[in-house]
């Protein structure tokens, strides 16, 4: 057996050359049906900034506090975060840059498109006609690898005529086990946006809720005026 100096020799030698081990973080994509939304079709361009002009982002803070902004030009930029992509760059290949420097970590941010005519592609099966291959959030850079985030796809989306093939939707929340970091922080990540041949619209309710509805009104009402007449 050796002296035990030189086992213990051995051993720091060991745990030296270990290589360090990395925690890393998990991206997990999903999709709720949310409010369904209809388009005429799909436009066959990439989508880059110049398109996605009107597009609704909602920023969430570690205390519980939001900022709204709206896309123009290249992206927004506010109140000290910002959601770029550079001029003239595909989302498909491309990223999308979402900075912080307000002193607040995000722990969560929103993108929907809803009244214009960007929308998000997945990559599922199968695909609505004229989509072709989309592409699930991936994460472009390295500054957020140590923590979990999670994508959620939502608001489906449907060529009038056709159902939804749970490929499309208006929109995207994307949150943060920790956030983007306070000063500094930095999310780059990747996700397919199309183009539609018309500004996307909420569909009409079917007639059933419609009539559901408007049974459900006619009674608030009613009771409403038997309690003004009891009250007299």
């Amino acid at each position: 057996m050796p002296p035990l100096p030189y086992l213990r020799l051995l051993f720091a030698c060991c745990v030296v050359l270990m290589p360090a081990q990395t925690l890393l973080g998990s991206l997990v994509n999903s999709s709720t049906p949310g409010v369904t939304h209809e388009i005429d079709g799909i436009a066959r361009t990439f989508t880059t900034s110049a398109n996605m002009v009107g597009l609704e982002i909602m920023v969430y803070f570690e205390d519980g506090s939001t900022d709204f902004g709206i896309w123009a030009g290249n992206g927004v930029s506010q109140n000290g975060w910002s959601v770029t992509i550079g001029p003239n760059q595909s989302t498909f290949t491309d990223p999308l840059s979402v900075a912080n420097n307000t002193g607040l970590d995000v722990t969560r941010f929103s993108l929907h498109g809803a009244g214009t005519t960007t929308f998000f592609d997945r990559d599922v099966s199968p695909d609505t006609p004229g989509s072709f291959r989309g592409r699930d959030v991936d994460e472009f850079s390295s500054l957020e690898f140590s923590q979990d985030i999670e994508a959620v796809f939502y608001d489906q989306i449907a060529i009038v005529g056709s159902s939804p093939q749970a490929d499309l939707f208006a929109g995207l929340d994307i949150s943060f086990s920790e956030g983007i970091a306070a000063n500094g922080g930095l999310f780059e990540f990747r996700v397919d946006t199309d183009t539609s041949l018309n500004l996307i619209r909420t569909t009409v309710p079917e007639p059933t809720s419609a009539v559901q509805f408007g049974i459900a009104l006619t009674l608030l009402m009613s009771r409403r005026r038997r309690r003004s007449i009891l009250d007299r």
